[in-house]
Parts: C-alpha cells; structure tokens; sequence
C-alpha cells in the first residue's frame, strides 16, 4: 500500500460504507472524512496522470475502479457513469479484458460488474465490447461463473433502448437475435459442472413462498442468478408473433426464473455475494411486475 492515491480511495469508500450505517453526529463526521478522502483521491490522480508510468499502472485501474465503487454507493448516477466510462477507456488502451490475467483481469469483471448494473438502470448498452476466445469447455467452474456476467451484459444490450429502436421494423431479425442469446445461455447451463447443483434442504423449505436454494459457494449461486435475469430480460425484449398462448407461456417461465432467483437470494448471507444477488432480485421481480 505505498500508493497514496490508493489508500486514500480505499478509506474513501470504507469510510462511505461506515455513514451509511451510522445516524446523528457520527453520520455527518464519517461523511466529512468520505468527501475529504474522496477529493484528495481526485487530486491524486490528477497529479499522477503527468507520469506515463501511472497511465498504464495497476495502481490507477485499482483506483478508478474502488472511486467507481464509491459514487455507485454515494447514488451520483452522472459521476458513477463517468468514471465507469474512464476505467473502460483506461482498460481499452491497455488491451484489457477477461482474459487477461492477474489483477487486471480482476478488475475487468469487477468493472462489469458495476457496468451492467448501470447499462440496465439507464438503459443502455453495457460499454465493453470484448468477445471471449476461449470456448466453454476451457473453462473452470469460476471461469463458468464469471462468464455469466459476460452473458447478462449480452441480455441487458438486448434489452436497451438503442436495440429495441434498431429492429423496431425488423421484428424477426430482433427475434433471431433474441434466440441466438437464449440458446447461448441454455450452452453455458449445458457445461455446467456439480458445483452449481443446489444441495438438498428439508422438505419443510419446499412450502414457502419462494423455496430456498442453497448453491455454494456463494458466487456460483450468483452466476446461476444472472443466467435467469438474463433469460427474464431476453423474454420481455423479444418480440411475441404467437398470440395469447405464447405470451402465456412466457409468464410461465419467467415466473419459474423469479422464483429461482429469489431463492438463491434466501439462502445467501455473505457479503461478497450480497450486492450482486440484491441486484438479481431487483431485476426479476421488477421486470416481472413491469414487464414493459
């Protein structure tokens, strides 16, 4: 931690995680000390950028990506999405990305993350552009899951506003494409392995509302939440040709994929987990009572 720009954006965002759940004279003392750390983060990047060395550092992705973290936390929906546009253009002139390996690659999945998340709030298409080389079959269970992020950036794209107005007058190339993504998601489910299989629960859990589902670890339980938003998501874009007896079906499936969803959510108490899955929930039961 010899960085100063670093350290000071990791108290940043420690120091906004803590007011959020502080009240009274302590809440305005943590928020003071956020917005100081914050702004000298800032001026340390700004100082920083004159050296060539730190433009392609480790130390400024890790930064941007932690401040990006921050504004998502502190609700600036205009700094948040411009700081999630740097990260990508910083990650664009390095040539980074999924595969890149080592830190770098961390930070490219990290930056998905929270890009998919803003692309579907603001409706838009995710920023990256990246196609993975690799096949499913190179792939190691946390590969598989981390490919399911690739894949639900593919299904938010789908759903965005700039897609929908592309094929508003091409309704079967829009349900083509709709199908390619579908019968993606049904490969990725295909190559599978044991470790996403939930483990029994008692039959008691089978009568609630939502049964929970208990997959561990936790993030393979995640990547098995992004596959069904992303199934809800093609469904409600993809244009129905089939009357009544197809869009009653579609109800069908996407109430089975809110259930799963759910479930998976009741069974999760990490905090690793708990943003992604949070958003998960957000999303399928959303699009399941706002199908629009």
């Amino acid at each position: 931690m010899h960085n100063v720009g670093l350290m000071n954006a990791i108290l940043c965002l420690a120091a906004r995680h803590i007011s959020l759940q502080t009240t009274g004279v302590h809440e305005s003392c943590t928020q003071n000390d956020v917005i100081q750390y914050y702004y000298k983060t800032l001026h340390y990047i700004q100082q920083a950028m004159q050296y060539d060395t730190y433009k392609t550092s480790l130390e400024l992705l890790a930064t941007s990506l932690i401040v990006s973290t921050y504004e998502m936390l502190d609700g600036s929906s205009e700094n948040w999405e411009r700081h999630l546009k740097g990260v990508f253009w910083i990650q664009r002139s390095q040539t980074i990305h999924g595969d890149s390996r080592g830190l770098r690659q961390a930070v490219w999945w990290a930056w998905l993350c929270q890009d998919v998340w803003a692309a579907f709030r603001e409706k838009r298409k995710p920023f990256t552009f990246w196609r993975p080389v690799r096949t499913l079959d190179e792939l190691d269970p946390h590969e598989l899951a981390a490919r399911s992020v690739y894949y639900f950036a593919q299904a938010v794209a789908f759903s965005s506003e700039e897609e929908r107005g592309a094929f508003k007058n091409d309704l079967e190339a829009r349900l083509h494409s709709g199908d390619a993504i579908l019968e993606t998601l049904e490969s990725w489910r295909a190559h599978l392995t044991v470790e996403f299989t939930p483990l029994p629960l008692s039959s008691s859990d089978t009568e609630a509302v939502f049964p929970p589902v208990c997959i561990y670890p936790s993030s393979f339980g995640v990547a098995i939440q992004l596959y069904y938003c992303s199934i809800i998501l093609v469904l409600l874009s993809r244009p129905l040709l089939g009357g009544i007896g197809d869009y009653l079906e579609q109800r069908r499936v996407i109430t089975g994929c809110v259930k799963m969803v759910c479930g998976i959510a009741k069974s999760q108490d990490d905090y690793e987990s708990s943003v992604m899955s949070s958003q998960c929930v957000y999303i399928g039961t959303y699009c399941h009572h706002h199908p629009s």
